[in-house]
């Protein structure tokens, strides 16, 4: 039945283009000149990563299985010959990000984005192709709004909840199936004020193909397992080419959305036989539903302040387990000598479940609780713990930065994060200091697009971070699955090359 409700969101926008005349359509600003353009870029990256693995880490007697604290696994000399040894790595890869964009006349237009070599590791399938398609959808103008129907990318706020992946540092991106419709009935008033509604599905299985030729043909065999949503936004915002014009000249701006949405699904397939994809043992209730509410506001005093925050909080129920999670985050940024130089603290906090104990993930493979907000991972706060080592939940963090404009092409960028769990047991050391992170990056940048840079992070783990064994205590016994190992000082240097187009 809800998929029949879909009807609803787009049937007034087709009505309305039907009866639409020449006259209405010249109501609405013409912004294609070209039939087709497109933007992208070439990504190097260079990584030399030390002690990642933290050296707290143990392997099990009896598997052979490694065992620790950070998500880096010890190098293979390390596991075969044994503490101390020389745990450093160096590794390249590359990406190629190619977004064309397709205009149909002046009022359609179909919008890609491939990635080949996506974050390709040197040396990795170098005989094979590695082409990613990670969004496709197509935009059609109206008098009345915009309707979007495809694979899109999605971000909103700060991106600590959906985040894109549009910047050239990220490697991730929100990419959900949806029909989009977004308006203005209040442009008169509020220029910049966009209403939208749409109908997303994350999650649709199993497909069945009808003549068993090819899987291209796929159609879905039940709606009760689709994990659908439908999501409301208000937002008053410019556009980021917009809003940098309209600060230079030194007036205030203030900017704000409210993100509301509901998520269900009903069931899921218990086991499923990959062959014939039938169910072998029947549903198994899933019964999961979420409301989720996201706000963000901004504030700018021309080009010399700034603050910026966004707030999530998520509630449902997940196969009769309640669940409340709530995630938020601040930027500060005060600009001096003629906008050249930057100083600002970031915070940012997200809530855990009372049930997650870390070592779950590690022992028995267990997915974070449906009670943890996670930040979208790229959302970026760091160069090594929260973006590498550890995951940015149940936990806060503290960010005061820097910015030095040393030349119109050259920027010089210095912060420390400091990070510490919401309670003990969140910890793989029972103890909420997470540590202490230096990072200093140079960057040269060019009008035409040329982006190099080089890097280097200092993280210094808190007893958050050490490895207790299989009997989470604190120096317990001294058997080889017990040990205690205490976390050590990891470092980074990684540089990059991006050419913009």
């Amino acid at each position: 039945m809800k998929k029949y409700l879909l009807f609803l969101l787009i049937l007034p926008t087709i009505l309305f283009s039907v009866e639409t005349t020449d006259s209405d359509l010249l109501l609405f600003k013409k912004e294609t000149t070209k039939y087709l353009s497109f933007d992208g870029y070439f990504r190097f990256q260079y990584f030399y990563r030390d002690n990642f693995d933290l050296n707290a880490w143990n392997r099990d007697v009896n598997s052979g299985q490694i065992y620790g604290s950070s998500q880096y696994l010890p190098t293979l000399n390390e596991v075969h010959k044994g503490k101390p040894l020389d745990d450093s790595v160096i590794s390249y890869n590359t990406r190629f990000r190619f977004s064309p964009i397709l205009n149909v006349g002046e009022y359609v237009q179909s919008i890609f984005t491939l990635d080949v070599f996506d974050n390709s590791l040197f040396g990795t399938d170098v005989k094979g192709d590695k082409l990613a398609v990670k969004e496709g959808y197509a935009i059609l103008k109206t008098p009345f709004g915009k309707v979007k129907l495809g694979r899109v990318a999605t971000n909103w706020g700060l991106g600590i909840f959906r985040n894109d992946g549009k910047s050239t540092q990220a490697n991730y991106g929100s990419y959900i199936d949806q029909l989009y419709f977004e308006t203005n009935p209040i442009e008169v008033l509020l220029p910049n004020f966009k209403a939208s509604l749409s109908y997303e599905v994350s999650e649709s299985f199993p497909g069945q193909n009808p003549s068993n030729y090819s899987s291209s043909l796929n159609y879905d065999r039940e709606d009760l397992d689709d994990k659908t949503e439908w999501v409301l936004t208000l937002r008053d915002e410019m556009d980021s080419e917009k809003r940098d014009e309209y600060l230079k000249s030194g007036k205030n701006l203030f900017e704000w959305g409210i993100f509301a949405s509901y998520g269900s699904r009903d069931n899921i397939y218990q086991t499923v036989d990959p062959s014939t994809s039938e169910a072998i043992d029947n549903y198994n209730s899933d019964d999961y539903s979420a409301y989720t509410l996201d706000a963000f506001l901004s504030f700018y005093s021309g080009r010399f302040f700034s603050i910026k925050s966004e707030l999530v909080w998520i509630t449902g129920d997940d196969n009769g387990s309640s669940f409340n999670k709530w995630g938020g985050a601040i930027e500060t940024n005060l600009s001096f000598l003629a906008n050249t130089l930057k100083f600002g603290i970031d915070a940012g906090v997200a809530s855990g479940d009372e049930d997650y104990d870390t070592y779950n993930t590690v022992f028995n493979g267990s997915a974070l609780p449906s009670g943890n907000f996670r930040f979208a991972p790229d959302y970026q706060v760091d160069l090594i713990f929260l973006k590498q080592i550890g995951i940015l939940t149940d936990l806060f963090y503290v960010k005061p930065h820097v910015t030095y404009n040393i030349h119109p092409t050259i920027t010089l960028d210095f912060w420390s994060v400091y990070t510490q769990a919401l309670k003990n047991e969140a910890t793989f050391g029972r103890d909420p200091y997470l540590g202490l992170e230096f990072d200093l990056q140079v960057q040269y940048v060019t009008s035409d697009g040329i982006n190099f840079g080089i890097a280097a992070g200092l993280f210094i783990p808190g007893a958050g971070m050490d490895w207790l064994g299989s009997n989470k205590e604190r120096n317990g016994d001294d058997s080889e699955d017990n040990k205690d190992f205490s976390a050590e000082i990891a470092y980074s240097l990684s540089s990059f090359l991006i050419i913009k187009f």
